[in-house]
């Protein structure tokens, strides 16, 4: 049961945030007050600042010191993606969200100091001209472009949770556990140590001795924060008379003036000090790992249960109030992407489970505790993820299940076994590979030890679009001319001629990727973030530019392959086996949107699709995975390597979809694309569950570094104990055979029907879109309809 104090704060946990202009004010007064010196040092200078002045406050019954903007359940402007002009507050406050600070002052500093974002970056080394821009303004990167004149063609403007500096898109996990261990002070201490060994005899000592000293204090600062909530929680104390929340004040003021300046010692502490590098180092960021939780948190539990200290509802109360807390670390964006919004969107990652570095199972206390603090506290954030291994215990799967089945959308399960293999036949050793995490949806990284700076949606089927519009997509000259279309004798020959395109797109792409990178690299350093990665205070050297242990800066995810498979399956069948339809006929029946061509568009719909275990099309599409990962590797990257694939979607196969023409597997033009990585086309699926599983572990997983797939059951497929053991059994089977991946939409088809026509009665709904979950009332008409029309299997077999 929520104790009194969670129930509380719970109860107000949805209530409509307001945006803060607090950070960004202080960002722009220090810019100015620092104009000229190098970037480091002001954007230094700035997260110092915000530690020192933004400003603080405790709800009652918060017992977890610290939030991410001045005001409750506030979010502070991300000065990097946009600007907040009269309009858009304006417009804000109609939708019912309120505005924190003085709205005359915010456009003052709008026009003094312009914030330099990253796609200003980016725009610096383009031009109209710019063999680039077609690509961008395409939309198979997913987002068009609109010009150079504004860098911020992305959100226009946007507001996060979070204490830290933006632009911050990179998917990480820090070492929190050695920051637990170490403590702050000790890690100034080792930034003194590196900076006396410098010696100045080549200009890299004279850049290392800036930054290791930009450490220090941005450091120094976290200490100060919590020094300030410290200060506060005591100062309430002294006029408090409620006697029970007196003494969580005072306790409170204690934890605060040790961590995180010194080693957590308890598991409040821990909790406590997890939360301040949480909240003031790696957010702002909508794509974060969250660590294993169960992992980091465990030896402080052991040890306070083995004393008498600590109780599991105690712990179930930081768990729960750690949710809460992180809901509130959201995001908003500009007015018109309000209005086509993707269900407010976030990807904090909590992992349990799976095996410990040593390959023993993870399995403990904890790892029940935080299900149970997810059951008793649901929320669409953050999510939790389930590492499922040969070892995993049945009654931890099986819980995982029954909080599905119950509605949360959460946990995702991901398979242990080829996860750890993708890491190791990349060099990884098999220890790190064991310690393992999921980041932003189900990426893998390691703790501190990798991070992935772009994981862009790239729309694979837009590329046959073009491919058979001979180049041209929107009047703009995008790819190659190939000429007349019947020219190939057989499918190979025009296999082999769309391959040549889509590799040189998949190219462009990657040089997208590389400006990106080399943006966040020279604009926007992060001192702070990199003392909390691999060797970040004794290289000196920014985690977004040194190599990492495991080297995945550049990732590379495409959306739609499985429609591309099928269509490109379809040809094969169509064109060059059973020449039914010549090439040039089929693009005449796609450029007309098959009106007209109903009884080709028939032929193509009954072509064989990928997600019933039929060989010949489920290979089509394993090809093109394959292919595409060849690709990505063949792509350098600006960190020195290869770029590297990630078969998530999130929620890109709706807009994707609606950019791309009609497609060869009778895909209406706008049609939305099918979701996830693995997962068929809504409704194509028709063999039943075990068919899709069979399907899936077709494609070659190993390679990629994600690949997300649905399953829809409605509810009475799952209703006793014996269906949950069924379903559990085929996540075994589907991991054990390569998988990477599974979720569960466990919904009633009528409730989400009446959803659209009541959103009052059903605020509560949550959906697992592609990675994450949203509030099924939140989602645009498209997504309610892509999630509407999966396959909803009736039971597991």
């Amino acid at each position: 049961m929520m104790r009194e104090n969670i129930k509380k704060l719970y109860a107000n946990m949805r209530k409509k945030t307001s945006v803060s202009m607090e950070t960004y004010r202080i960002i722009q007064e220090t810019y100015r007050e620092m104009t000229g010196q190098p970037m480091i040092k002001c954007r230094t200078q700035a997260f110092y600042n915000i530690m020192a002045r933004i400003p603080v406050f405790i709800e009652k019954g918060d017992i977890l010191a610290g939030n991410g903007a001045a005001c409750p359940g506030g979010l502070e402007i991300d000065y990097a993606n946009g600007i907040w002009n009269r309009y858009e507050i304006d417009e804000l406050k109609k939708d019912g969200y309120g505005f924190y600070g003085d709205e005359e002052e915010l456009f003052k500093l709008n026009e003094s100091v312009p914030p330099y974002g990253l796609n200003d970056g980016i725009a610096e080394v383009l031009s109209e001209d710019s063999f680039l821009m077609p690509f961008l303004r395409s939309g198979m990167a997913l987002v068009k472009w609109e010009g150079l004149e504004h860098g911020r063609q992305t959100l226009q403007c946007g507001a996060q949770g979070g204490l830290n500096l933006t632009p911050a898109q990179a998917l990480v996990c820090l070492d929190y556990e050695s920051a637990l261990k170490t403590g702050l002070e000790e890690m100034m201490n080792q930034c003194d140590r590196e900076m006396e060994k410098l010696s100045f005899e080549t200009t890299e000592e004279y850049d290392r001795y800036i930054y290791i000293k930009c450490m220090k204090k941005s450091l120094e600062g976290i200490c100060l924060y919590a020094e300030r909530m410290a200060d506060l929680a005591g100062k309430m104390a002294k006029t408090e008379t409620d006697e029970g929340w007196k003494a969580q004040l005072l306790q409170m003021e204690e934890i605060c003036r040790r961590v995180p300046r010194y080693p957590a010692r308890t598991f409040r502490e821990a909790v406590q000090m997890y939360w301040f590098i949480f909240l003031t180092v790696a957010c702002p960021n909508v794509a974060l790992g969250m660590g294993r939780l169960d992992q980091i948190f465990y030896p402080y539990y052991k040890k306070d249960i083995e004393a008498g200290r600590i109780t599991d509802e105690d712990v179930l109360e930081l768990f729960e109030l750690l949710r809460i807390k992180d809901y509130h670390l959201g995001t908003i964006q500009s007015k018109d992407n309000r209005d086509q919004t993707n269900g407010e969107a976030k990807w904090h990652n909590i992992v349990i489970g799976g095996v410990k570095p040593d390959g023993s199972d993870a399995a403990n206390p904890l790892s029940y505790l935080i299900l149970k603090a997810l059951r008793e506290c649901p929320g669409a954030h953050p999510t939790v993820t389930l590492r499922v291994a040969e070892s995993t215990p049945e009654d931890l799967l099986e819980m995982g299940l029954e909080c599905v089945r119950m509605g949360l959308s959460m946990p995702a399960f991901v398979g242990d076994k080829s996860y750890i293999k993708y890491l190791t036949i990349n060099g990884v050793d098999i220890k790190d590979a064991r310690d393992y995490v999921l980041t932003g949806c189900i990426d893998v990284n390691l703790p501190g030890k990798s991070r992935t700076m772009t994981a862009c949606m790239f729309v694979t089927p837009m590329c046959l679009d073009v491919f058979l519009n001979h180049g041209i997509k929107d009047g703009m000259v995008l790819g190659h001319d190939v000429g007349d279309l019947d020219q190939w004798t057989d499918y190979e020959e025009f296999e082999a001629a769309f391959k040549d395109e889509f590799k040189y797109f998949i190219y462009l792409m990657s040089q997208y990727c590389n400006l990106m990178i080399t943006s966040m690299q020279r604009n926007f350093p992060e001192p702070v973030k990199t003392a909390f990665m691999y060797r970040g205070i004794e290289d000196g050297i920014d985690y977004q530019i040194k190599q990492m242990p495991f080297e995945n800066a550049g990732v590379i995810c495409p959306v739609g392959l499985v429609n591309l498979g099928n269509a490109l399956y379809a040809v094969k069948k169509l064109v060059y086996e059973e020449r039914k339809v010549t090439l040039s006929q089929l693009k005449a029946a796609m450029d007309a949107n098959w009106k007209g061509y109903e009884d080709l568009q028939k032929m193509c719909l009954e072509a064989e699709k990928y997600g019933n275990d039929i060989d010949g099309v489920d290979k089509m599409v394993g090809d093109m995975y394959a292919c595409f990962d060849e690709y990505c590797h063949e792509m350098k990257c600006v960190t020195g390597t290869i770029y590297r694939s990630s078969a998530v979607s999130i929620f890109g196969h709706a807009p994707g979809g609606a950019m791309t023409g009609a497609t060869p597997d009778g895909r209406f033009a706008g049609e939305t694309l099918a979701d996830a990585g693995a997962s068929p086309m809504r409704g194509q699926d028709v063999n039943g569950p075990l068919a899709v599983i069979r399907s899936a572990i077709k494609i070659p997983q190993d390679s990629y570094q994600a690949v997300l797939f649905n399953m829809k059951f409605q509810p009475d497929a799952v209703r006793n104990p014996k269906d949950l053991a069924k379903l559990a059994a085929m996540i075994r089977t589907y991991f054990a055979h390569g998988g990477k991946h599974i979720q569960f939409n466990i919904v009633d088809e009528k409730e989400l029907l009446d959803a659209r026509v009541h959103p009052e009665n059903h605020e509560d709904l949550m959906v697992r879109v592609a990675g994450y979950s949203a509030y099924y009332v939140q989602l645009t008409q498209r997504l309610q309809d892509e999630i509407l029309a999966r396959t909803q299997n009736e039971a597991v077999r």
